[in-house]
């Protein structure tokens, strides 16, 4: 039986940790998670929307029997009412989401000022530091293109070996991935030093696709489908990560599986980065857009 378990991210920074880069990802990482009133608000007016518009349609259904009868201007009044309380909470819902999008925005602009003013000293801190200034650049102010210096800069992040460049190195790919760039990682050649200094510490090569699949709905609300173009040959894992190369979700995938469905209701709205793999080798990677 295929099996989901969802990993917790800690998004919490000890107050005595100085400012880094590493410090502050965790701070970026919680940037579009909504909280508190803002949460309350949010979910509150969907649900008005979605109340009023499934009364308009059952008005809908009965006003052609109702044509020539007294009762026929008593739904099209009841109508012209649940309209004007669905453009009303419409309204509402807009100016909330803007507000919440202006503050977002303040927030990635101070995030940015505090990442510019981290010192570094060491390759894998000036990577954490570059892929912060993209992602608040980009993702974090709804762009979803990246630039003609942005795109280079996670480029060469993205091309080191992740012994040696850190975490931002995978955080750097994932991004890129996010960001509609594709791209293959030669980390066999990338940790070619660490094999002739360090012995058989390297990591293994990444494969390129390996496999032929579709997923879909994408974009989607509620769930995705993962068509394959031939059965797998052993049991496998699909695995959910986010902007941050944080993994979020764990699928096990059985030898034999042709096709799989999994749903988002646990998944924050954003984008994602889905990769099946049996052991470290990946076997297919693509982007996933999920809405609320």
């Amino acid at each position: 039986m295929n099996r989901l378990h969802y990993m917790p991210v800690p998004f919490t920074c000890p107050v005595a940790v100085t400012a880094s880069a590493k410090c502050l990802r965790m701070q970026v990482a919680n940037l579009h998670e909504l909280k508190g009133g803002n949460l309350r608000q949010r979910v509150a007016l969907e649900q008005a929307m979605e109340a009023k518009l499934t009364e308009i349609a059952g008005i809908d259904e009965q006003l052609p029997a109702a044509i020539g009868t007294p009762s026929y201007a008593q739904l099209l009044a009841q109508r012209a009412l649940a309209s004007d309380a669905l453009n009303t909470a419409n309204s509402s819902y807009q100016t909330l989401m803007n507000s919440i999008n202006t503050a977002q925005n303040a927030q990635a602009d101070n995030l940015l000022a505090s990442n510019e003013a981290i010192m570094t000293t060491k390759v894998y801190e000036q990577n954490e530091k570059t892929v912060n200034r993209v992602y608040l650049a980009t993702i974090g102010k709804g762009v979803y293109s990246p630039n003609a210096t942005q795109q280079p800069d996670l480029e060469a992040v993205a091309n080191q070996c992740p012994y040696t460049g850190g975490k931002a190195v995978l955080r750097a790919r994932g991004l890129l991935t996010m960001l509609g760039v594709e791209a293959y990682y030669d980390d066999a050649t990338n940790c070619q030093p660490l094999q002739q200094f360090g012995g058989n510490q390297a990591p293994a090569a990444i494969s390129g696709q390996q496999m032929v699949a579709k997923v879909f709905p994408n974009p989607t609300k509620e769930r995705f489908n993962l068509l394959l173009d031939a059965p797998l040959e052993s049991d496998a894992e699909l695995v959910l990560t986010n902007a941050y190369g944080q993994t979020v979700a764990v699928h096990s995938l059985d030898a034999g599986l042709l096709s799989y469905e999994f749903g988002t209701s646990n998944l924050t709205e954003g984008i994602y980065f889905l990769s099946v793999k049996e052991g470290e080798r990946q076997l297919f990677s693509t982007r996933l857009v999920v809405q609320k």
